[in-house]
């Protein structure tokens, strides 16, 4: 399991990771403290805390910037592993966290979510795509400091004041560094649903929309079009009248779109009561991130319905980057159905019948990312059709995967 805790300069991310430590040593789990090896063992990057990155409040810490070092001290009775400033670290640590979650370790991550101008930080898009849950700390904005006005206290965004100096700032500060505030009310906002196949984040995501549909507010609504038909359904034109079909059957009108460009273009001719946007499968269009970026600097609530990763737990194209945007993330499960299991399904497992055969066996790691798939096979006999299931992370099956850099013996807490 992968938990990442994410935030702006100035947020509590480091206080949260010091409770953890506390409360493990507190309950004497980790009796012996975090460097002697033992259950739990902590790392910091030595820029988290340029000044005393030895400690994380009373906890003293392994300071460093290697993950070989990281790795190499994880013994056999490890089960979990603490990273602060993961963000600062380079790409290595990245099949780092995937080995260790894969070795059924539980790893906690903090670090900044996004540089100061406004896109993921350092390696943190990678990171996001591996996260199995997501705290997000958050800040007061600085134009709440002194006199200013603004009463924003959950902020996200990070901005550059001067050479020496980083603070945090709400999302209207973080684009109009000098504009008088604005409501809370009044303020854009972007929520990802995310999750795999078959855990229910579509209906999540849905449900909200309905809720503002019965109080009279009737959001825009778009769907990413790629030409082709789905459910016996006539996919219809770019930019024109299209349906997404949830697993339930409910239908729900939207407007086809296949990059972000094509929701302004929308929205600033047809206006309408725009002020709450829903896409679905968020993962796909185009440039998107800066769509939506600009929608919610104008005031605009967004809501995006997304696998949080590929079938080979990869990044899934625009999902980790607006993972790191967000205001808001929930996350959804399915079950997994491998073997009776019945763990959290935080994978999707693909399956596939290849062309004329009514086989079926896992999809290879090198098939297409984006392929017409649900939870029952789609397309014809004469061409590979794909599936979905639900899995936890034990029971993924992925031929043809490279081994990773790292690799640990499964922990057994036993």
């Amino acid at each position: 399991m992968v938990k990442v805790i994410a935030g702006p300069v100035d947020s509590d991310k480091n206080s949260r990771v010091r409770g953890f430590l506390d409360s493990l040593l507190d309950s004497k789990y980790a009796k012996d403290g975090f460097t002697n090896g033992g259950p739990v063992v902590a790392f910091r990057h030595p820029r988290d805390d340029r000044v005393n990155p030895e400690y994380m409040g009373r906890h003293k810490v392994h300071v460093t910037d290697s993950a070989d070092e990281i790795a190499s001290r994880i013994g056999s009775d490890t089960g979990t592993v603490v990273i602060s400033g993961v963000s600062h670290y380079d790409s290595n640590l990245v099949p780092l966290i995937d080995a260790l979650a894969r070795s059924d370790r539980q790893v906690i991550v903090a670090g900044l979510n996004l540089d100061h101008h406004g896109k993921p930080y350092g390696i943190m898009e990678e990171v996001m795509a591996l996260a199995d849950d997501v705290e997000l700390a958050k800040a007061i904005c600085f134009r709440a400091r002194g006199r200013d006005t603004c009463q924003e206290l959950e902020v996200s965004r990070s901005v550059k004041l001067d050479e020496r100096e980083y603070v945090a700032a709400c999302v209207q500060h973080f684009k109009y560094p000098d504009s008088p505030p604005v409501s809370h009310n009044d303020l854009g906002r972007l929520t990802a649903y995310v999750g795999a196949v078959c855990s229910s984040k579509s209906t999540k995501w849905n449900t909200v929309r309905q809720k503002l549909v019965e109080g009279g507010i009737v959001p825009v609504v778009f769907k990413y079009f790629n030409g082709e038909d789905r459910y016996g359904q006539n996919a219809g034109e770019l930019m024109g009248s299209g349906k997404i079909t949830l697993h339930t059957g409910e239908t729900i009108d939207a407007i086809n779109i296949s990059a972000g460009l094509h929701i302004e273009e929308y929205i600033g001719n047809y206006g309408g009561d725009s002020e709450f946007v829903f896409i679905d499968e968020a993962q796909f269009p185009d440039e998107l991130y800066g769509s939506i970026s600009r929608l919610v600097a104008r005031g605009h609530k967004v809501h995006t319905n997304m696998l949080v990763r590929t079938f080979s737990r990869g990044p899934f194209m625009n999902t980790p980057s607006l993972m790191c945007l967000a205001d808001e993330i929930k996350f959804s499960y399915s079950v997994c159905q491998q073997d009776g299991c019945g763990r959290p399904g935080t994978e999707s497992q693909r399956v596939v019948k290849r062309a004329g055969s009514e086989t079926i066996e896992p999809a290879h790691v090198n098939d297409p990312i984006e392929v017409i798939a649900g939870n029952r096979f789609e397309g014809v006999e004469d061409k590979d059709r794909y599936a979905y299931w639900g899995s936890c992370l034990n029971h993924l099956v992925l031929p043809g995967e490279d081994a990773l850099p790292y690799s640990f013996d499964r922990y057994n807490s036993n």
